[in-house]
């Protein structure tokens, strides 16, 4: 229920406890509005018949001013930064409105549509003098696809779904009492850190912390360290994904989280309560269809490998992807010494998380690593390291384009976001520009898709590198064709020199 509505333009502020007051002006396209959390405030107006047309969002634009997601993007900080004004909120609180409405709550209500008006002109000038505008029109016009994956969510089969937590909840009580036979410790607690590490320690395994990233690193030390990070992944997956999302199915049995289109300071959007970005896979394929429906699963293919080639302009790479080389292969063969012909599959996949390790900087130890965790091998340092010197003997662009973003003032994507405040040698320098241009890309896509499809598909779900659209049966084939064009044409704003390639698959489900 809508207490009280409040708006600001040129000639004053006004207020009104009826929606249907503001309605025309809401719907007029002419009009440009402005809100401080459009995901919010938009998506409440759609749901409440409100078809709001032409607008804009603060909150995004100090995100892209700020270039990070930290709480330093809320109306209250911004009104004190830039024009020294200290917000009151101290009826914030949905409990200090049950009551009459008084002239406080009128003023209060007025107060901060006064201040979002006039912050919009801020920050407006703010990003064209930092020649920002071109991240702002993407970020803004992605904005409708991701509210309507906020207000339509995704169908779940929440009593299939059930079925599979059940086995996952034996199969973590089985491993918990098999962890505790090897410890002799009958009423060990794995929830508790210092139990666990005071249980290592009697088999000589000494560790500072029981995260998942420290028990990775010690795998090949001894079988229960694999037990309990299977445990801790299985908890997780229980506590994220159980009774969590089934308080957030509605009475259609759909599930809505909470999105944002700069989500991570990457620029990748995100979701969270619940984090339906990072549903396992096996929870994906009890997304299921409409009645009549079809879902599109649609994802880039090696996106991140091709936006590096375009961005270091490695020659050996963008050849293998313009002559449709397996990339995987092509680098095995290099870092195993042998012809393609002869890269067995297991090399290929060797091969594969080397590309993707060195994409990102990781060292010859973390290499050693997660090869050994994946694939079950015994693979030592020194050959870890003939395959990383293997890759950049092939790659060599790529080594330098790497060793320049690590000393460079600046770093930035190819759709103009810039980082001037990452310090010299962080490996960082070397994820945002990639991750942060395959963000701007999916945007790109996002938002001509949106503007191409027909009023009856829906966009439900965005992830990284993938978009989930729900189509009338009759219109699959015709989505389809839109989809795959919307997201070759997005990513081609930046991606000029080598082939962009969209994989798709037709489902009554989400598989992947």
């Amino acid at each position: 229920m809508i207490r009280l509505i409040s708006w600001a333009d040129q000639n004053g502020c006004y207020v009104s406890e009826s929606i249907d007051d503001i309605k025309e002006l809401l719907e007029n396209p002419e009009v440009l509005k402005v809100f401080h959390n459009a995901l919010f405030d938009v998506t409440w107006l759609l749901a409440k018949g409100i078809n709001v047309q032409t607008y804009t969002d603060t909150k995004v634009l100090s995100q892209i001013i700020n270039n990070r997601i930290s709480k330093d993007n809320s109306l209250e900080i911004l009104s004190l930064k830039h024009f020294g004004i200290l917000l009151d909120k101290s009826l914030q609180s949905e409990n200090n409105w049950n009551g009459k409405i008084t002239n406080e709550h009128k003023e209060y209500a007025k107060r901060d549509a006064e201040v979002t008006y006039k912050l919009y002109f801020r920050l407006l000038q703010i990003i064209e003098e930092s020649s920002l505008e071109e991240v702002m029109l993407r970020e803004i016009s992605a904005l409708p696809a991701v509210i309507e994956m906020q207000l339509y969510g995704m169908l779940f089969d929440y009593t299939g779904w059930k079925k599979e937590l059940k086995k996952m909840k034996n199969e973590k009580n089985a491993i918990e009492e098999e962890i505790r036979s090897i410890f002799e410790h009958p009423t060990l607690n794995l929830q508790s850190p210092l139990q666990v590490k005071e249980a290592l320690s009697t088999i000589g395994i000494t560790v500072e912390s029981t995260s998942e990233g420290a028990l990775a690193s010690l795998e090949d030390q001894h079988q229960v360290i694999v037990l309990l990070r299977k445990y801790k992944k299985l908890q997780k997956r229980l506590s994220s994904f159980g009774e969590k999302l089934k308080e957030r199915m509605g009475s259609e049995g759909r599930i809505r989280g909470s999105w944002n289109v700069i989500g991570t300071n990457t620029g990748r959007m995100s979701c969270v309560k619940p984090n339906l970005q990072g549903l396992p896979s096996l929870a994906k394929t009890y997304v299921k269809a409409s009645k009549d429906h079809l879902l599109l699963i649609a994802d880039y293919s090696q996106i991140e490998l091709r936006v590096m080639a375009q961005m270091a302009q490695d020659k050996v790479m963008m050849e293998s992807f313009q002559n449709g080389v397996d990339l995987h292969l092509n680098t095995a063969s290099e870092i195993m010494g042998k012809p393609i012909i002869l890269v067995s599959s297991d090399e290929r996949k060797i091969a594969k998380t080397t590309n993707f390790g060195l994409l990102y900087g990781m060292t010859v130890y973390g290499l050693q690593k997660r090869i050994n965790a994946a694939f079950g091998l015994d693979v030592s340092y020194e050959t870890a390291n003939l395959y990383r010197n293997g890759y950049f003997n092939l790659y060599k662009q790529v080594r330098s384009f790497q060793d320049a973003a690590l000393k460079a003032d600046l770093i930035e994507t190819m759709g103009g976001r810039v980082w001037t405040n990452i310090p010299k040698g962080d490996i960082r320098r070397l994820n945002y520009p990639i991750q942060g241009t395959s963000a701007e890309g999916l945007k790109e896509a996002l938002a001509i898709f949106y503007d191409k499809k027909d009023p009856n598909w829906r966009i439900i779900a965005a992830i990284h590198d993938e978009i989930v659209v729900e189509v009338p049966k009759e219109d699959v084939l015709v989505a389809k064709d839109r989809l795959i064009k919307a997201m070759k044409l997005g990513m081609s704003y930046f991606i000029t020199d080598v082939p962009i390639e969209v994989d798709i698959d037709i489902s009554e489900f989400w598989k992947k």
